[in-house]
């Protein structure tokens, strides 16, 4: 890996697009992905390490 910078922002903002994008309400998304919802919520806004 090399960018050592690695952005949560940038990360979020990824997923926010992509779950926008495929239609998929939340609640499904993190059920696809095994994460709750106040996790995903958590990591959106930065408060969960990744």
């Amino acid at each position: 890996m090399k960018d050592r910078n690695f952005s949560t922002k940038k990360l979020a903002d990824s997923i926010k697009a992509l779950r926008k994008a495929s239609g998929v309400n939340v609640k499904e998304f993190c059920k696809s992905i095994h994460m709750t919802d106040r996790s995903y919520y958590r990591a959106l806004n930065g408060k969960l390490t990744i």
